[in-house]
């Protein structure tokens, strides 16, 4: 971690831990159940979370790395977190400062929207027993093409492992595979484990579609506001910014053999959300755009 990292991070840990003593004493009131939005890095998290947010219950906290974890910027520990890996220190910090982001806001329902957390659906449950999780899943084909570009663009994120995106369970072994190897195998592993393990939590986990959101958005964020308990109406839906699928561009950017990698390591994956279908990927997921 360089100086300026450091002397950006370590004083907002700190104001965390402040936060989450207070927080967690009670004197704030009892935390309503907060929303978790997920999905792989740039999955959609970010569009949909907010049009989300556009209920005037919730309150949008996204997507407070350093809080969740304070060697974020560090780049050297696995992602991946289960309910064995909570401390007390944690429980603390996450569910104080949620509790004051709450009381802060004045809003019911706290929602954040992390990527990251994508491989912490047990850790989150553990502090947050009635969390609602929303998990958005993208053509990982689409999701790889925008990452290596975003990673080339960016030269800086090369010093990272797996370009400074989501570190799956096993990225040591993989830090000599090429780098669109690497973010395939980033794809398939976190979005199937968010998926898999979401949906042991019954109807605390909805699955949601980027295909389906240029077409069915209004629709799909008016269930996610009904499941969640939260106000919200036609009015608020009218200012949510429009869903662009961009989903095409993967078919253009990637060389065929790219392709080719891509559907190889992540095979599992694009088969596990219907992206391999004969159909097409808007048929094949067109029967439920939300889904536990």
């Amino acid at each position: 971690m360089n100086l300026y990292t450091l002397l950006r991070s370590r004083p907002r840990h700190y104001v965390h831990l402040v936060r989450g003593l207070v927080g967690s004493s009670g004197v704030l009131g009892e935390l309503n159940r907060p929303v978790f939005v997920v999905g792989a890095p740039n999955s959609g998290t970010r569009a949909l979370g907010r049009a989300i947010a556009l209920s005037p219950d919730i309150e949008d906290r996204s997507e407070a790395r350093v809080l969740w974890d304070k060697d974020f910027h560090e780049r050297r520990n696995d992602t991946l977190k289960t309910a064995a890996d909570v401390r007390r220190a944690d429980r603390i910090r996450l569910y104080g400062n949620f509790c004051y982001y709450q009381w802060q806001s004045g809003k019911r329902v706290v929602l954040n929207r992390h990527p990251e957390n994508s491989l912490r659906i047990h850790f989150m449950k553990a502090i947050f027993p009635s969390a609602r999780i929303i998990h958005i899943v993208r053509d990982g084909r689409a999701v790889v093409c925008s990452n290596y570009r975003s990673t080339v663009l960016h030269p800086e994120r090369l010093a990272h492992p797996f370009g400074a995106f989501v570190r799956p369970p096993g990225w040591r072994e993989r830090l000599d595979w090429p780098l669109l190897d690497q973010l395939a195998y980033l794809w398939n592993v976190t979005a199937l484990y968010a998926s898999r393990e979401g949906k042991k939590y019954g109807d605390d986990y909805r699955e949601v579609s980027y295909e389906e959101l240029p077409r069915s958005s209004a629709a799909i964020v008016r269930d996610l506001w009904q499941w969640l308990g939260v106000a919200g109406d036609e009015s608020r839906l009218a200012r949510a910014p429009a869903f662009d699928d961009r989903n095409y561009k993967w078919k253009s950017e990637l060389k065929p053999e790219e392709i080719a990698v891509i559907e190889r390591i992540a095979r599992e994956g694009l088969a596990y959300f219907g992206y391999l279908t004969g159909a097409g990927v808007g048929d094949a997921r067109s029967e439920s755009a939300t889904r536990g």
